[in-house]
């Protein structure tokens, strides 16, 4: 290790050496070599931000085209209730406060003016009275009573129906409504033969009704074009962006090109030199970087050493252990009485992680030998021999299949 840091500090001076012997070569290389760089780097940019923009565009294209095929959509379907609202509307724009109050004042009124009214009292979520009926315990649901209040102020009515909120429409109410929708009796022309006003409001209550359906299909189409929309904002201004960004990036790289022409001239001239310069850097590299390979497993080989120096009085300690006193017992008491002394020892005296007999004492080649010449493969096998082997007394073997026996003559 003395010998590699003494060749890198000859390799560091002949750097410095070389350094001091092309100052005004060395300044013109690097800056020619940075302002091709940066030219290189650049162009780069300006490819991958046209290539940005050129997606963005595509993007916004294709945004484009999704807006205008869900508002389509969503205008098909809408133009389907359309003409039915636009009738409703018309016809409750001819109906006068008279026409609502006469409607108020009937005491008898025929079944379509009561469907109509009870309808009414629906879609405007007006709560029927519960009135006792004919038999006990029957209750009759009474919506002309809450209903002509609701006709009380004509002109409010009609106010509140020409700026309805067709929102507030839920499903619960449009369930009730089924059963008007479907019954012939709510039918327009057989409303209209009862009562001009409830016509009207029989036309609007048909249009509502559909409405909302188409509404259930459009809706979700209006909400995937809004978000389509803020999707197609964003890309254009990231396209803006992006191509702004571009015009910058190409000035610069014409106002580089400018400069480096110049440069390569004065480059051109000192080539020969740099040439020369570079080979002996690249030779000082060279040399530099086997030695840094070497140094770096040098450094791990110690590295290790000190770990097992650090660690082996401990390691023997334990070690000693267990040939003195482990002998006889099985290898799960074995297990349990090494456990327990490496958690005695740990806090006092440093010892390997892998402590134990076959990592501190034995040899995988020579153990792989002991395999090869009949010794059985397990753990507790392999521990007896290295025992054995490291005691000073004459070991005893219980070898009631006498396989140390056969082992014994092999070795």
């Amino acid at each position: 290790l003395a010998k590699l840091a003494e060749t890198e500090l000859e390799v560091k001076e002949m750097q410095i050496t070389l350094e001091e012997m092309k100052p005004e070569l060395e300044k013109a290389a690097i800056a020619t070599s940075a302002m091709i760089e940066k030219i290189r780097t650049e162009t780069l940019e300006a490819e991958t931000t046209k290539k940005i923009a050129e997606a963005q565009e595509r993007e916004a294209s294709e945004l484009k085209r999704i807006n205008e095929a869900i508002r389509n959509e969503a205008n098909v379907d809408l133009a389907q209730v359309k003409p039915m609202l636009e009738a409703a509307e018309a016809s409750l724009r001819a109906l006068n406060k008279g026409d609502i109050t006469e409607v108020k004042a009937l005491k008898r009124p025929p079944e379509g003016v009561v469907l109509v009214i009870e309808a009414m009292c629906i879609v405007n979520d007006i709560k029927p009275l519960k009135l006792p009926g004919k038999l006990p315990g029957e209750k009759i649901f009474d919506y002309w009573t809450p209903g002509s209040q609701l006709l009380a102020d004509a002109g409010h009515f009609l106010r509140e129906l020409e700026n309805f909120d067709k929102a507030r429409i839920t499903e619960e109410m449009i369930n009730k409504l089924k059963y008007y929708i479907d019954n012939p009796s709510f039918h327009p022309r057989k409303v209209l033969q009862v009562s001009k006003a409830c016509h009207s409001l029989c036309l609007w209550l048909h249009a509502m009704y559909n409405w909302y359906f188409v509404n259930l299909k459009v809706k979700p189409k209006m909400e995937a074009l809004k978000n389509a929309e803020l999707s197609l904002i964003e890309t254009e201004n990231q396209l803006k962006e992006a191509m702004e960004k571009l015009r910058q990036v190409e000035s610069g790289i014409k106002s580089l090109q400018e400069n480096l022409n110049i440069e390569e001239d004065k480059k051109t001239r000192l080539e020969t030199e740099k040439q020369l310069c570079e080979e002996r850097m690249s030779r000082a590299v060279r040399l530099i970087t086997g030695l840094a390979d070497e140094q770096k497993r040098w450094l791990h080989s110690i590295e290790q050493i000190r770990v097992l120096y650090k660690n082996a009085v401990g390691d023997v300690l334990i070690s000693s252990g267990g040939i003195a006193y482990l002998s006889t017992f099985t290898d799960i008491y074995r297990n349990k009485l090494f456990t327990s002394w490496k958690f005695s020892l740990i806090e006092h005296v440093p010892i390997s992680d892998n402590c134990t007999l076959v990592a501190i004492l034995g040899n995988s080649v020579q153990i792989q030998q002991w395999h090869i010449d009949g010794l059985p493969r397990d753990s507790l096998s392999v521990e007896n021999i290295i025992i054995s082997r490291n005691s000073n007394r004459w070991p005893l073997f219980i070898d009631p299949q006498r396989q140390a026996n056969k082992w014994i003559k092999k070795t």
